[in-house]
């Protein structure tokens, strides 16, 4: 082979690796992106309950609540506006009796009445509020009232998210 078709062939082979290390890059930043924030890093923690009643007016009656104090501990590298969240509930027996969803923030990021940001590394604390008139109370909202926050078992899990980048 010539010198000048070796030159030729490594050139070309050069180039391909080039373009292979650059086609690449796209695939390693976002996969490190999805790393950075991954919601299942995000702990959640029911650290309180508070039960209440409101008299609204002789039209709607009263309003039975259910408050419940979460903190959100954020272990990811992203900022975060927007988080929902799925949690089971178990009684003191281990039957699973229900399942609480909540939000928190707008997925229109903050601002427009947004005020929650779950910054990198901190943690957050919320108030989840269930509400039930007299005739929607349910087994399950019944259970949560009458039962000491101690006696149940949480298990919750964020299910979406969204974040600045």
């Amino acid at each position: 082979m010539n010198v000048s078709k070796l030159r030729s062939v490594r050139i070309v082979l050069l180039i391909a690796a080039v373009l292979a290390f650059i086609s690449g890059m796209p695939k390693a930043v976002k996969a490190g992106k999805e790393a950075a924030s991954d919601v299942t890093k995000i702990k959640v923690e029911i650290l309180d309950k508070k039960c209440y009643s409101k008299s609204d007016n002789s039209f709607t009656g009263t309003k039975y609540y259910i408050d419940f104090t979460v903190q959100l501990s954020n272990n990811t590298d992203v900022d975060w506006y927007y988080l929902a969240v799925q949690t089971d509930v178990f009684n003191s027996k281990g039957e699973k009796i229900g399942t609480v969803t909540s939000s928190f923030g707008s997925n229109w990021g903050p601002g427009n009445g947004n005020s929650f940001l779950l910054e990198e590394d901190k943690t957050a604390t919320q108030v989840v509020t269930i509400e039930k008139r007299e005739s929607e109370i349910d087994d399950f909202f019944v259970a949560l009232v009458n039962s000491e926050l101690s006696d149940l078992r949480f298990e919750s899990a964020v299910v979406s998210g969204y974040h600045n980048d």
